[in-house]
């Protein structure tokens, strides 16, 4: 038991270590290739961020427990909305809103999210399912697109040529594969052991820990006074695992959800949040630093809770 948790936690942090290279890559192959700051703050990141969820996913659902992959897009996205979005407005102060994104980017953020669970309460993904979100992730990526404009930010120009990036780019995906099958493994044989279910695995430890690229990236932006985008890759990053990493992951290899009470708990958990996370922002289109501080309690109040109503705890 003793080794494969220490297996996940080991694996994690190399998952952490090669995504953080991949997203630094990324970002830097983005502006050698002068891509707007849109597309390397919004599309770029946003996709780069979930890399480990898609990892993981692939891995799972390969080896037989789509359970920790589906868990682990969910756990990921309640604890971006919850304790990643808390920090960014408690590290701002105030995270002013209105210049960022219009409301419709919260209502597609909804959506997609609302979408993937209506999908999923017959406790089966099919293929045609899979199509579904894919069609719903197009149209997000679409009307982001579209309307948004460029921005003017000052980044620093890469000191290291496309090629280097693109090697780093390909040993970090190499080293993310082999580190999110490790953890696959280790976590369905953690299962076995203890009882537990793969789903509560990855959403109380898996999930966790791979939300650190996610907010290291946030925090840097708000470090770097660039708090009025950090949202922008977050909920990029949300959407696509709600629709682009369990779409995919359906489409491939179609998988069956076992609605149980923990997994009832947590979609009422995440639809709580994405309300209050709606009336918080619609308000006065701001979240203050004491909506980020609720936001960051209830996601470990979540975590506590979800032991107790699977009688782990």
């Amino acid at each position: 038991m003793y080794t494969d948790a220490l297996t996940i936690f080991a694996g994690m942090l190399v998952l952490v270590g090669a995504s953080g290279l991949f997203v630094h890559a990324v970002s830097s192959a983005g502006r050698i290739l002068k891509l707007r700051e849109f597309s390397v703050v919004f599309v770029l990141l946003g996709f780069a961020t979930v890399a480990p969820e898609l990892f993981i996913g692939l891995n799972a659902v390969h080896a037989g427990i789509p359970e920790l992959a589906f868990g682990n897009a969910i756990g990921t996205s309640i604890a971006s909305l919850s304790f990643i979005g808390g920090m960014i407005a408690v590290f701002s102060h105030s995270f002013k809103t209105k210049n960022f994104f219009h409301h419709r980017d919260l209502s597609s953020l909804t959506i997609s999210v609302v979408l993937l669970f209506l999908l999923a309460s017959d406790g089966y993904l099919s293929r045609l399912d899979g199509t579904v979100l894919l069609i719903a992730f197009a149209y997000y990526l679409l009307n982001l697109i579209q309307y948004r404009k460029a921005f003017s930010l000052k980044i620093k120009e890469p000191k290291k040529t496309l090629a280097v990036h693109l090697f780093i780019m390909l040993v970090s995906l190499l080293a993310m594969h082999f580190s999110s099958q490790a953890i696959v493994f280790a976590g369905k044989d953690l299962a076995v052991t203890t009882g537990l279910t793969p789903f509560l695995i990855a959403v109380a430890l898996i999930a966790p820990i791979g939300a650190i690229p996610e907010l290291i990236v946030e925090l840097e932006l708000v470090r770097s006074k660039l708090s009025n985008l950090s949202f922008g890759d977050l909920f990029t990053s949300v959407v696509v695992n709600s629709t682009l990493v369990i779409g995919i992951l359906s489409a491939v290899s179609p998988f069956t959800v076992q609605v149980t009470e923990l997994v009832q708990f947590s979609v009422l958990f995440m639809v709580i949040i994405l309300m209050l996370f709606n009336y918080f922002v619609r308000s006065r289109d701001e979240l203050s630093w004491q909506e980020g501080l609720f936001l960051v309690i209830s996601y470990f109040f979540f975590i506590t809770s979800i032991f107790i109503v699977s009688g782990a705890a």
